[in-house]
């Protein structure tokens, strides 16, 4: 795919201009900005200067995006080569199109180790019963989380209906040393070849809250310092 000429065109002028332009990333669901310079802008690749640790988080993906400046629109681009030692990147296809940057920065991190997520939700077939109301219980696995909501997988054998997309449930899981369990509602369920990826919009509970809240901080620092250490082993 061609690169937009307006990008390649405004990726000249921030050369000339010696501007720096900031490329977004994300590694295990921590989004990451590393500062680059513009030093050749070719037909569709455009050869970038890095001198940052986070250009080791770039190695990790297929892509990045471009924040905006004075000079220019947010973007998104493909990885062409990277060079972790000397560097540099050279990256090609720029284009406008679904770059929902914003959604990117929230903190979204995934675990170190695999975590159990206990479901229950409101099923008349459901094997519990508590007040007259009978609950299925399913247990997942966390694939990621963030102070609003987390996802979870599931095996296909044990999604169930009532799992439905604007099903709100209970969930529990174990974050660290803090047992949290607070309501949610689910957003979506797309299917894989072998899961369900559940997307999890979590109630508001500002107990529950503060100890998501501080295992974010947790685990960020911790694939801070991977991160760190993947840059120092290779410069």
């Amino acid at each position: 795919m061609a690169s937009n000429p307006q990008i390649l065109s405004d990726l000249k002028v921030i050369m000339e201009m010696d501007q720096v332009i900031e490329l977004l990333t994300v590694y295990k669901g921590v989004p990451f900005v590393c500062k680059a310079r513009v030093a050749d802008v070719g037909e569709n690749l455009v050869h970038l200067l890095v001198q940052d640790p986070a250009l080791a988080c770039l190695s990790t993906g297929d892509s990045a995006r471009v924040l905006g400046s004075d000079y220019f629109e947010p973007a998104v681009a493909k990885l062409a080569s990277i060079d972790i030692k000397n560097g540099s990147l050279d990256m090609s296809d720029f284009t406008y199109k679904g770059t929902k940057l914003g959604e990117r920065m929230i903190v979204r991190v995934e675990p170190a180790t695999s975590i159990a997520v206990m479901i229950e939700v409101e099923d008349p077939s459901g094997e519990l019963s508590r007040d007259g109301v009978s609950y299925r219980v399913c247990q997942g696995e966390l694939v990621d989380v963030s102070m609003s909501g987390a996802g979870v997988r599931l095996p296909l054998s044990v999604y169930h209906a009532s799992l439905k997309p604007g099903t709100i449930a209970h969930f529990r899981m174990e974050l660290a040393s803090w047992k949290i369990s607070l309501d949610g509602t689910i957003l979506s369920a797309l299917s894989g070849p072998e899961f369900y990826r559940l997307s999890v919009r979590f109630a508001h509970d500002n107990a529950q809250k503060a100890m998501i809240f501080k295992y974010l901080i947790e685990r960020r620092a911790e694939i801070e310092q991977e991160l760190r250490n993947l840059y120092d082993k290779v410069v």
